[in-house]
């Protein structure tokens, strides 16, 4: 039903909207996210995307659950970077197949950057964005003491710092034209 009020909504100013490919209940799956793209096209907005391959995540997260590592330490074990890397790959693929430009929200590591680079590179337009905790941070901060860790929580996780330099590169060659906070209180 949502996918009707889009030119409503765009008819009002909106210039974009946004789609996430994870979280269970609240992510796309790959048929809704066909849908919003072609919605988008019809509509001339750009579509942000969220990329993290909920199927992997929800996997992983049960079997961290049930073998009962819960601390913060193991955040990153849920969300590891091949899953933001595969969902990263395909929102892009869908792009192209819908004919629509698509913006990748929160791109934290270097295997997601390479699949943005590799879109471009078949001449599709493709547009990322970066945040400072990508920059700055890695995920040894999920090992501080008394679960101190917790206060980094960020999706996608933070990465190892081997994937900072990427970035930093990323933003030096315009494949990532945005740095941006994501900030989210309800999280």
């Amino acid at each position: 039903g949502a996918l009707s009020e889009i030119p409503d909504l765009m008819a009002e100013g909106y210039a974009s909207l946004k789609a996430f490919m994870c979280f269970s209940g609240f992510g796309l799956s790959n048929s809704g996210l066909l849908q919003v793209l072609k919605a988008a096209r019809e509509s001339n907005v750009l579509t942000n995307i969220h990329c993290e391959d909920g199927p992997i995540i929800d996997f992983l997260t049960q079997t961290l659950l049930e073998t009962g590592k819960t601390g913060p330490e193991n955040w990153p074990k849920s969300r590891p970077v091949l899953a933001e890397a595969s969902a990263t790959a395909r929102a892009i693929d869908f792009a192209e197949v819908m004919d629509t430009p698509v913006y990748i929200v929160h791109l934290s590591c270097r295997d997601a950057l390479e699949a943005v680079q590799a879109g471009r590179a078949r001449g599709l337009p493709v547009y990322t964005e970066t945040r400072p905790v990508y920059l700055f941070l890695s995920e040894e901060k999920y090992d501080l003491p008394n679960r101190e860790g917790g206060k980094y929580k960020c999706a996608p996780p933070l990465r190892h710092r081997s994937h900072q330099k990427a970035l930093w590169d990323g933003l030096r060659s315009d494949d990532i034209q945005t740095v941006a906070s994501d900030n989210s209180s309800w999280m």
